[in-house]
């Protein structure tokens, strides 16, 4: 894979961000929904094992020999997924961040959509507009969730329980600017918090039209 980069296309480099913990059977097929049609040259992947207790590291020295390109870190002791994102993001080098957790794919080709979006709209954050939940296969989607498309306000996100995040893209420079993610505890829903946070503080956040992922 060719990782280099001109100059003018610095400021539209994707740092993905994947904290990994006990995710041997899913991790390598979000690894690979990167890959397809998603990583362009100049961006990286870098993921963290937060002491995975199964056989995550032996799947990810599989997944480094398919894709050099990748940048493993380990934490020294289980820290949860919050600070777990934080570390990876701290040594992220490109401007823009996707966060991709290990049990989730994305489609074909979505990335470079909400690129667009945050891009054109000169936006801090943008996330899907569909969320596209399955439990085995993506060919067997369960349901879905669909959000208001558009530029999202602190009333729209406080309007319900169901809200666009989780797996999104944002700058690095609106996440130093918040302080990174709460660090609270363990759970896998600090999403809101900082979707909240970013909101809340003035960013601009979008949802792009026309994109999904697929949730497990």
């Amino acid at each position: 894979i060719n990782i280099s980069a001109s100059a003018m296309d610095k400021d539209q480099l994707i740092s993905f961000v994947m904290p990994a913990y006990n995710c041997e059977a899913t991790i390598a097929e979000a690894v690979d929904s990167i890959f397809v049609n998603n990583f362009q040259a100049g961006d990286e992947l870098i993921i963290v094992n937060d002491c995975a207790s199964d056989a995550t590291a032996k799947v990810m020295a599989e997944l480094m020999v398919k894709y050099p390109v990748i940048k493993y870190l380990k934490n020294d002791h289980n820290q949860g997924c919050p600070a777990t994102r934080n570390i990876g993001i701290k040594a992220a080098t490109n401007p823009l961040i996707f966060n991709l957790d290990a049990d989730d794919v994305l489609a074909p080709g979505s990335v470079a959509k909400l690129k667009h979006c945050l891009l054109s709209n000169q936006a801090d954050l943008v996330a899907f507009g569909e969320s596209h939940y399955f439990s085995k296969s993506i060919k067997e989607v369960t349901h879905l969730r669909i959000y208001k498309y558009g530029l999202m306000s602190l009333a729209d996100y406080l309007a319900g329980p169901v809200v666009p995040g989780g797996n999104y893209l944002y700058t690095k420079a609106s996440w130093e600017r918040l302080g990174g993610y709460w660090e609270f505890g363990a759970g896998l829903h600090e999403y809101w918090g900082f979707s909240l946070k970013q909101i809340a503080s003035g960013s601009k956040f979008m949802v792009a039209t026309g994109t999904h992922y697929y949730h497990r």
